[in-house]
């Protein structure tokens, strides 16, 4: 379950009211960013020695090698130039590269003969649903065979739509098998058993507690992490808030406040910790489309992948940060 990423940079206390509220409608996160990719060009220096020289250049060419890597490695740290990774070094977790075996999931749909698969959250028009500017191209594929394909004038779509292939490159994969996307799974709790609270009577009375947590949360941005719904392994709906300090003191004020099924959960980062990240990014990075995931204490972007260059902007944040891609390794098994 998604919160708003604080685009209309509303004060703690009046957003996750507002994002708790619109959780009551379990709504899905659409996105609406666009993923800039920067080209880098070089030109090749043929060297020409002459054949008196060739001895020469025998004995210098390991120094003059080095001294190049040297003046190249210099020149891109100083103009923050993407540095092709070494094939020795390890690969950095949910980095994708050209040639591996990944998957995706979301819309795929046809505009004058290409296929792109993206995420959803594209115009819907009376033609069908549009991309969303989060997309791949996917090549291999016949159109009719795709579950779910519609037809429409120019092209078609199909949605839930989940392709297994290999990436050909950074913006398109050649399909290996296509099929129906899973439904998503619902939030699982943290907390095995309730903290506090019972079965609550009646959805009003559910709806108004709702309410004064909402307030007791958002009210106090430095001692909480936000409150998210979820589900216990018995199948029992439980509302969870992450803590910022000592737990029981935490219960015994929000049990107060809401008297049924509550769980309290001790998390990094405030709920003004958050936004202050959240709003950061928005600034130096709105293609990355922040936004403030409450259940994972985290704010997360939205990109079509994850490669080396992005793995090496996002080192400097930690765990503050997680990425949502629409393309990453396949694992295993995947069909």
């Amino acid at each position: 379950m998604l919160y708003p990423s604080l685009g209309d940079r509303k004060e703690p206390n009046e957003w996750i009211i507002q994002a708790m509220d619109d959780d009551l409608d379990r709504v899905h996160r659409g996105t609406s960013t666009r993923v800039r990719e920067v080209a880098s060009a070089s030109e090749n220096t043929d060297i020409q020695t002459s054949a008196s020289s060739q001895g020469a250049w025998k004995h210098t060419r390991p120094l003059a090698l080095a001294a190049a890597t040297l003046v190249m490695s210099v020149v891109a740290i100083a103009f923050g130039l993407p540095r092709a990774p070494s094939p020795s070094a390890p690969r950095p977790a949910g980095v994708v590269r050209v040639g591996d075996i990944v998957a995706g999931s979301g819309v795929i749909v046809q505009t004058e003969r290409v296929l792109e698969l993206c995420r959803v959250g594209g115009r819907v028009t009376s033609f069908g649903p549009s991309c969303s500017s989060i997309a791949v191209v996917v090549d291999g594929v016949d159109p009719l065979s795709i579950p779910g394909w519609t037809p429409r004038v120019g092209g078609g779509y199909a949605e839930e739509v989940a392709v297994v292939g290999v990436l050909t490159s950074l913006r398109s994969i050649r399909v290996q098998a296509v099929s129906q996307a899973p439904w998503p799974e619902e939030t699982a709790s943290p907390c095995r058993t309730a903290d506090a609270g019972q079965v609550s009577p009646t959805v009003e009375g559910h709806e108004a507690a709702l309410r004064a947590l909402n307030r007791e949360v958002g009210d106090h941005p430095d001692q909480y992490g936000g409150a998210w719904p979820a589900t216990l392994p018995d199948g029992t709906e439980v509302m969870v808030v992450g803590v910022v300090g000592p737990l029981d003191e935490a219960v015994r004020v929000l049990s107060s406040v809401f008297p049924y099924q509550l769980c309290a959960v001790s998390v990094e980062r405030s709920l003004r910790e958050l936004g202050a990240l959240d709003a950061r990014l928005a600034q130096e990075h709105p293609e990355w489309f922040p936004t403030t995931d409450i259940p994972s204490n985290q704010v997360q972007i939205v990109v079509a992948l994850m490669d080396d260059t992005l793995s090496s902007q996002l080192e400097p944040y930690g765990s503050s940060v997680a990425v949502d891609p629409l393309v990453r390794l396949a694992t295993p098994g995947t069909r």
